[in-house]
Formats: C-alpha cells, sequence, structure tokens
C-alpha cells in the first residue's frame, strides 16, 4: 500500500503532532537528562524502602502530561482554525475579484449593443425620391436610421436630418452620403449643409428684437453645439460651432461657412482655418480659390427648402422671426410696437420653405416684411413705406 506523502497530511494532525512533541519535551530538566540517557526513572531503594527525589520528579511530570496536551491541542486548533479562515479569506477575494470582472465585461457589452441599435439620424424632410443604399426609396419624414445607412437624391429631390447627437444635416441634390455614426458623414458625392446647433430649430427664442438677440440667434453657446466629421475624397471637415455647406463634384471640394469656423485637412498638406463668411475650393494639389460669402448669398438658397418645419403654435411671433433670420441669414429690423414680437402665434402652419411662411404668417399678426440687401424690415401692415 502507497502511504500519503508529507503534503496530503491533514493540517490539524500535523500541528497536534508538533504539540505532543512539545508537551512531551516540556517536564524538568531532570526527566529530560534521565530520558536522553537511556536510565529508567527509580521508585524507591531497595535498601530503606523510602521513594527517592527522582521517584518524586517522575510522578510529577506524568501528572503534568495531561495539561500539557490539552495545551497543544487548544494551540493546533487555534492554529487550523486561523489558517482555515485565512484560505476562505483568500478564496472570497478571489471571487469577488472574478465577480466584478464579469459584471463589467457584461455592462460592456449591454453598452456596445445599446449604442450599436442606436439609430445615427432620424428622418425629418423628404424632398422628391430619396434612395436607400439598397435601392429602396425612403417612404415619408420620421424614419430612424442605422449607422451606415447610405442615401443619395436625385437631380430635383433632397431630404434634411437629425443626428442622434442633436446637429442637423441636409442633402442637396444629386448627392450621396453615408452616415456612419452620429458624429461621423462620408460625403461620396453632391452638397450637404450641416447645423451644429442642437437647438436650430428654436433659435432665437427670447423674442427680444435688439443686437444681442441676433447675435445669440447665430452664435453657438458653450453646450449647445456638436462636433462632427465629415469625411470627403479630397479633406476631412470639422466643425466648432459652425453652419456651412460642402460640396463635391468634378474633383474639386467647395466650403463656404456661414457662422463659426470649419477645419479643413486635405488628404495632402496643412491644416485650413476657415471661419464665417469664408469660401474655399479644394482641388487635389491644393487651394484652387479663396474668398467672402454673404450669409445672404443665394449659395445657400437651396437649404431654405429644406429647414425643417417651425412649429407655430403658442409660440411668440419673436420666437419666428428669429428662425427665420437663422434660415435666409437675414438681420431683421422691425419698425412697429416692441410688444409685437410677444404675440402668441395661433395654429400648426405648414409651409414648404421658409421664405414662402414669411407673408401669410406676418399676416396673421396685422404685419408685413419686405427683405433688401439682407435686412428683413417688418412693419405694421399698410403702413408708410411700404414699398407698394
Amino acid at each position: 500500500m502507497t502511504m500519503p506523502s508529507h503534503d496530503s497530511r491533514d493540517p490539524l494532525a500535523e500541528l497536534l503532532e508538533v504539540g505532543f512533541e512539545e508537551a512531551a519535551a516540556s517536564p524538568t530538566d531532570g526527566s529530560s537528562r534521565g530520558s536522553a540517557q537511556g536510565v529508567a526513572p527509580r521508585v524507591g531503594s531497595a535498601d530503606d524502602g523510602v521513594p527517592s527525589d527522582d521517584a518524586g520528579e517522575s510522578l510529577t511530570s506524568q501528572a503534568a502530561r495531561p495539561e500539557a496536551t490539552a495545551r497543544a491541542y487548544e494551540t493546533a486548533r487555534s492554529a487550523w482554525r486561523e489558517a482555515l479562515s485565512r484560505r476562505r479569506r483568500q478564496r472570497f477575494a478571489v471571487l469577488a475579484t472574478a465577480a466584478t470582472l464579469l459584471l463589467g465585461c457584461a455592462l460592456g457589452v449591454a453598452w456596445w449593443r445599446q449604442g450599436m441599435q442606436r439609430p445615427a439620424a432620424i428622418l425629418r424632410v423628404v424632398q422628391g425620391e430619396v434612395l436607400q443604399g439598397d435601392g429602396q426609396p425612403l417612404r415619408g419624414a420620421e424614419l430612424q436610421l442605422a449607422r451606415d445607412s447610405v442615401l443619395a437624391t436625385g437631380s430635383d429631390s433632397g431630404a434634411a436630418f437629425e443626428l442622434a447627437g442633436g446637429a442637423h444635416l441636409r442633402l442637396g441634390r444629386s448627392s450621396r452620403v453615408r452616415l456612419r455614426d452620429a458624429r461621423s458623414i462620408e460625403l461620396q458625392q453632391g452638397g450637404v449643409y450641416f447645423d451644429s446647433r442642437r437647438d436650430a430649430e428654436s433659435s432665437g427664442s427670447s423674442g427680444r428684437d435688439d443686437g444681442a438677440a441676433r447675435r445669440a440667434a447665430s452664435a453657438n453657446q458653450p453646450g449647445t453645439s456638436v462636433v462632427v466629421s465629415v469625411e470627403t475624397p479630397l479633406a476631412t471637415l470639422r466643425n466648432l460651432g459652425t453652419r456651412y455647406q460642402a460640396r463635391v463634384e468634378r474633383e474639386l471640394l467647395h466650403v463656404a461657412v456661414r457662422s463659426g469656423t470649419v477645419l479643413v485637412k486635405p488628404r495632402r498638406g496643412n491644416e485650413i482655418s476657415l471661419s464665417a463668411g469664408e469660401w474655399l475650393t479644394l482641388a487635389g494639389d491644393g487651394v484652387r480659390e479663396r474668398g467672402l460669402v454673404s450669409a445672404f448669398d443665394q449659395r445657400w438658397s437651396w437649404t431654405w427648402s429644406l429647414a425643417p418645419p417651425f412649429a407655430t403654435e403658442g409660440r411668440t411671433l419673436g420666437e419666428y422671426l428669429g428662425w427665420v433670420e437663422r434660415e435666409l441669414g437675414v438681420e431683421r429690423r422691425v419698425l412697429a410696437e416692441p410688444s409685437v414680437v410677444q404675440m402668441r402665434l395661433r395654429g400648426d402652419l405648414v409651409w414648404r420653405s421658409v421664405l414662402e411662411s414669411l407673408q401669410p404668417t406676418l399676416a396673421l399678426c396685422g404685419l408685413e416684411g419686405e427683405i433688401d440687401g439682407g435686412v428683413l424690415t417688418v412693419r405694421d401692415r399698410g403702413a408708410a413705406g411700404d414699398p407698394r
């Protein structure tokens, strides 16, 4: 029969053995010497019949052995309990660490799945026929568009989207884009108009009619803009609180900035910064042209009909005029009573474009307007100075 190895012995048995050995070694020096010399202790003298001193020491040692054994047992038992408790603590620490790692992995997977399932954009406006990557047309507005959706417009169609981050994107005629996600877009051909404001529809909501209100309507306040990367065959565009448009055609890239700043990083060459009122044309070998453009320039006119509808019910005239000002790129001047901008609009009016909505909406408030040289003048209906 194979004897068990020393490592497989029970810890308590080992400790008890050590305790017994210590107990055996604990008697007085006299008995120890006697045992070491191999001499049996003498019980008494054969001559006088009186017990000797060695006999007394032997009896005392034998009486002390049960007490020493008990102490050794308690010592061994305490050590065994401590070792067992230490092992349990170590096992608990390992299990707790493993559980934490598993929980972290599970939460990470859940977060990743949720991000992948979240739509990249919501379709807000459709004009004409807009096709998906598989050739199927988009049916109506308010559709959710998944990541990597490919969209294409014809020669007389367009669309407007609200990205998941809150920014707005408009797709012009004869264009094709891929929505990688809410922060990355690939412009393959044609043109897009980008508005980084989360509250693009409600700009000018204060209803004030002064220079500060107009600047607030067109500026991008902290926390209200979204940075989105637009990849094109010639460069990567990145906005800094911006409204701008980009068009790819005939191996050229045209970029115009309406407000804010756009960083243009060509495939070759240094990064170019474009500020509000600037435009450039970029080719494969560098910048071809660069110049100035106003916010009311006709190159922005294609975006007017793709503006998301303004919900007029319960809104003030000042809010509506702020929206018109932002979309058309005009400055407003009100020649009526200052309180007129606080008038509440009633009913949801739906128009095909911002410009088309202007006169009917003003007429409901007893007003009329005129746009000349990028300035929108609002006055009482039939007041002096009417251009008619």
